[in-house]
């Protein structure tokens, strides 16, 4: 059975509207993420204070949690009504597609590993608050702390892989539409999303240097303008535009 005839993935309609609500749903953890933007914002690199504000919010910090691998999850079923999308002819970058879209998926996941690590650290420092014995306390702590530096390594590797998801997707998708319009934009616009999310990352590692608060605001930026541009590409899944459409069902 081909992948574009397969049961399991969804309609382009179907895909449209999940990507367009996971992008919607994933605002609402990036602002109001306890120790975030507008929730008591904290230098994320002190991680006994953001745990300490995780702490003070846990119920908030456990529903942005929630709701940011929902948004994941919808990302994901909405990606994959891209999976079908057959070779442009005379294209070299129609398989570039379907590996981002693998790709992406395999970040996300990622990234929802992250939100479980983000869950647990939360009831750690809910219980370690709770804890009447001072020695239980510093133990429970000290978990949740080891437990929060392993989300951010986590994170860190879904920053390391989504750049190259980014890009291939939106190459990927460009060269399928022969004028330029919104959706070429948009695609075009997740190619530079990627590409700059990818120095942005290089920076981190080798300079140290640099304000480590600027670098994630500029990738903070980039994941939104991705965000925007794939709200975009699910407007043209959900009106079915032909070149979103896998081939036997374009006309």
């Amino acid at each position: 059975m081909s992948v574009a005839g397969s049961q399991l993935l969804p309609s382009a309609r179907a895909g449209g509207i999940s990507l367009m609500a996971g992008v919607v749903l994933a605002f609402f953890p990036s602002l109001f993420t306890p120790g975030g933007w507008l929730v008591s914002p904290v230098d994320q690199s002190n991680y006994a204070e953001t745990l300490e504000v995780l702490s003070r919010y846990s119920s908030l910090a456990h529903v942005t949690a929630m709701a940011a691998a929902i948004s994941m999850l919808l990302y994901g079923y909405g990606l994959l009504g891209l999976l079908g999308l057959r070779a442009v002819p005379g294209s070299k970058f129609s398989s570039l597609l379907q590996f981002g879209v693998i790709t992406s998926l395999f970040g996300w996941g990622i990234f929802l590993i992250a939100m479980g690590k983000r869950h647990m650290t939360v009831h750690l420092m809910q219980r370690s608050t709770g804890a009447g014995d001072p020695e239980m306390q510093d133990v429970l702590f000290n978990a949740a702390l080891n437990g929060y530096a392993d989300m951010a390594g986590l994170i860190l590797a879904f920053l390391s892989i989504y750049p190259f998801a980014s890009m291939m997707v939106g190459l990927g998708l460009a060269r399928r539409f022969a004028s330029m319009n919104i959706y070429k934009i948009a695609s075009i616009g997740l190619f530079v999303v990627g590409a700059a999310g990818f120095i942005n990352f290089v920076v981190a590692q080798h300079f140290p240097a640099i304000a480590l608060d600027l670098l994630l605001g500029v990738n903070n930026s980039l994941l939104s303008l991705g965000a925007l541009c794939l709200f975009i590409v699910g407007v043209g899944m959900y009106r079915q535009r032909r070149e979103l459409l896998p081939d036997e069902n374009a006309s």
